[in-house]
């Protein structure tokens, strides 16, 4: 079950990032017509992005500590009692992980923008014109994907033999 998931979670990623640019797109071709360069774009980009690392990134993991912390004090599905706290440090987050998902985030946000940087502002109000025929393939590409991945659930639910709708019997 998890492999769509991440699928999901990567799509997700990129769809927010692709939105963010959207919305950004105006700007970034307004730059690029006033004579910034594309490497004057993606550095500006860069630097956004490094703050927003900078600012997320302790946040981002002294939160999930706390919450395994808090896990800790599950007996079962919401209901909590006190017992000794599960002893989480820092030493147990896996960096790697970590430089993995900063790297994927700054390539989901940067790789937008590298396409948007070959607007300029005549070139931009032709792809606002034009961009619904654009939204209607993105549609059709992610109900494509949800289809496929609720087939690939159901045939691994199949194979455990635990699709209860298609087995009850009365």
């Amino acid at each position: 079950f998890a492999l769509p998931l991440i699928g999901m979670l990567l799509y997700f990623i990129v769809a927010i990032s692709s939105m963010a640019v959207r919305f950004q797109r105006q700007e970034v071709a307004m730059l690029a017509s006033r004579g910034c360069s594309r490497v004057q774009i993606l550095a500006l980009k860069l630097v956004e992005v490094a703050l927003a690392m900078a600012l997320s990134l302790p946040l981002g993991i002294a939160g999930g500590l706390l919450l395994a912390r808090l896990i800790g004090y599950t007996r079962e599905f919401l209901v909590f009692m006190p017992r000794t706290p599960v002893p989480v440090h820092l030493e147990a987050v896996d960096w790697r992980l970590v430089g993995g998902a900063v790297l994927l985030s700054a390539i989901a946000q940067l790789a937008p923008h590298a396409l948007a940087t070959r607007l300029t502002i005549v070139t931009f109000e032709q792809w606002r014109a034009r961009r619904g025929v654009l939204w209607s393939g993105m549609r059709l590409l992610l109900i494509g994907f949800l289809v496929l991945a609720t087939y690939y659930a159901y045939l691994r639910l199949s194979a455990l033999g635990s699709v209860s709708l298609i087995g009850l019997h009365s």
